[in-house]
């Protein structure tokens, strides 16, 4: 499932194989439990031998990743608990920073494949009887544990630009500390974590109070709830700021949770819509956060009271309604994670607005000057099978988006590696597919074939005609050629583009050879 998601992650990225096989991309997977180790463990009649090491352990699960897209940069497995993935987006972007790798895949795995971890969680009453995490409210009676599997593919931005892969959000910057002697091994430190975020905004050079919105780690347990939100009020709540937490719509992904959280908020900033809290409905007494959905409302504290703990300054605010980032504020979402064994994690992204100049060539977006009213359809897979069935979903795709045909076309052909087995389809602006051909394999090897336009007798009128209307690029090339021609000691009187679009009847053959042969 990793190598899946890990696959899907580049070709949203629009990476193809040649961009990363044998290239310094580093590989970083948060992990968390040990299931998979104790299944095999107990199957005494299984087979042993080194399949026991590569496959039974989770050490390997980045450099398996490594091995198999040939990526040559830092390649490890990140344990910290349920901060897991977000310490491996803070390794990888460090790394990217020393020029350790060139770009890197963060993943994140939680599968629940035996009862062995759960049963402990329950008896050690972190878990929510009713199953559901409920964050922030009166309600929350611990966290529900979910399965995940997820990956993000980061890159320097300059790079990101020069090569024109679609830039989804910018880091601002990644820190991590640990909470060191505290009430427990298991219990959060508030001072820790407040420390840890006023340092990723010093470092970074940027004012917390510019910030619109915490996703907080926000598991719904009733001690680390109040902790969490105490840590974040210390640092935001001068001027007020949203909080909320993916958990309580997905579960406690625990090892790859962080990166849920990262995925939601990179989402959020791209809608421009920070989303609402489901399952909060009375405010937890101890974190005492108002439920309200505008910033702008204070938060009143005369119903609760926590010694040492002004939270009626903090005025921090819960939203239960799909949310506008504030006026005034910068479009910057924080990120918390903590692990149950004191690793904290803290990102700040930023939403990406670029300027004209700076626009590059979106995954989606079309080739300046094509003709839109056709586009050739590049299809490949590894079995006839599957490519047949590719066409059904392309077929289907483009008669419900019609609208989005050339950023299909563009993205079958620059942005998808090409497989074994091929074919093509001419789409109308309709939507409909047309001259659809038999499926050919690729050859394994590709042959030394030049093409040689020499123009003798495979011409006819307006040949190319189409081109030349349609692609400012051709067209270019012509006017520059006719140019060129304007400036000889005797410069014809006709024009290439007019020759080539002209109707009119050609030279005839022996006049075009002796042109071809002078």
């Amino acid at each position: 499932m990793l190598l899946e998601v890990t696959r899907e992650c580049l070709d949203d990225a629009g990476e193809v194989g040649d961009r990363y096989r044998g290239k310094a991309v580093g590989c970083y997977v948060g992990t968390f439990g040990d299931d998979w180790l104790l299944v095999t463990a107990r199957d005494t009649a299984g087979p042993g031998g080194g399949h026991s090491v590569t496959g039974a352990g989770d050490l390997m699960l980045a450099n398996r990743m490594s091995f198999e897209y040939d990526f040559r940069g830092p390649s490890m497995a990140v344990k910290t608990g349920c901060s897991a993935s977000m310490v491996a987006l803070h390794e990888a972007c460090r790394a990217v920073q020393a020029g350790d790798a060139c770009a890197a895949v963060v993943a994140g795995t939680s599968m629940i494949l035996t009862p062995v971890l759960t049963a402990t969680m329950a008896a050690n009453e972190l878990l929510s009887p009713d199953a559901s995490c409920k964050t922030f409210d009166a309600a929350a009676n611990g966290f529900a544990r979910a399965e995940a599997v997820s990956a993000i593919y980061i890159k320097p931005l300059e790079d990101a630009l020069r090569d024109g892969n679609p830039v989804r959000a910018v880091i601002r910057a990644t820190a991590v500390n640990t909470d060191g002697k505290g009430v427990s091994l298991v219990t959060p430190n508030g001072d820790a974590q407040a420390a840890l975020i006023r340092h990723a905004y010093r470092s970074a050079g940027l004012d917390p109070s510019d910030t619109a919105f915490v996703e907080c780690h926000g598991t719904g347990t009733p001690t680390g709830d109040p902790i969490e939100t105490s840590a974040v009020g210390s640092v935001f709540g001068s001027a007020g700021v949203l909080i909320g937490s993916v958990k309580p719509n997905l579960g406690h992904g625990e090892g790859a949770s962080g990166l849920s959280s990262i995925i939601k908020c990179v989402l959020a900033l791209e809608h421009k819509t920070i989303p609402p809290n489901i399952k909060f409905h009375n405010p937890n007494p101890k974190s005492e956060v108002p439920s309200v959905p505008s910033l702008a409302i204070p938060m009143t504290n005369s119903d609760f009271a926590l010694p040492a703990v002004p939270f009626d300054q903090h005025k921090l605010t819960v939203p239960v309604v799909p949310t506008p980032f504030p006026q005034g504020r910068a479009e910057r979402i924080s990120v918390n994670s903590f692990g149950m064994g004191g690793t904290n994690a803290h990102a700040i992204l930023e939403a990406w607005n670029p300027s004209p100049a700076n626009q590059p060539l979106q995954l989606g977006d079309s080739q300046p000057g094509i003709d839109p009213s056709a586009e050739l359809l590049l299809l490949s897979a590894n079995t006839e099978a599957s490519l047949a069935a590719q066409f059904k979903q392309f077929q289907e795709r483009v008669r419900l988006s019609p609208e989005k045909i050339s950023d299909i076309a563009y993205t079958c052909a620059l942005r998808r590696q090409h497989l074994p087995y091929r074919s093509f389809a001419i789409v109308q602006p309709n939507g409909n597919l047309v001259g659809v051909p038999s499926t050919a394999e690729a050859p394994s090897r590709a042959s030394p074939v030049v093409m040689v336009f020499s123009g003798q007798g495979a011409q006819w009128p307006t040949m190319g005609k189409e081109l030349i209307l349609h692609n400012q690029k051709i067209r270019k090339d012509l006017e520059d050629m006719d140019a060129v021609l304007q400036r000889l000691s005797h410069p014809p009187t006709w024009k290439l583009v007019g020759k080539c679009t002209s109707t009119s009847r050609l030279p005839p053959l022996e006049r075009s050879n002796r042109t071809l042969w002078a």
